[in-house]
């Protein structure tokens, strides 16, 4: 998966954060992995913020609410 940060920072100067599951010592290597658990804690940090951004209370949420 990819994301627009690049485009975003070059083209339009809208900063960007990245944001996601793998450990940043072995992005894009030959022994590159992500843990299934650090996936679906990513799920759920990325739901939470769009939600945030679009004005979703998250507040107290747990994987048993989801």
């Amino acid at each position: 998966m990819a994301t627009a940060g690049g485009v975003l920072i070059k083209d339009y100067q809208t900063p960007a954060i990245g944001y996601g599951p793998g450990n940043e010592k072995v992005i894009h290597g030959p022994d590159e992995y992500v843990e299934v658990d650090k996936i679906v804690e990513a799920v759920y940090g990325t739901a939470a913020i769009v939600h945030s951004l679009i004005g979703v209370p998250v507040f107290g949420w747990t994987t048993d609410n989801i």
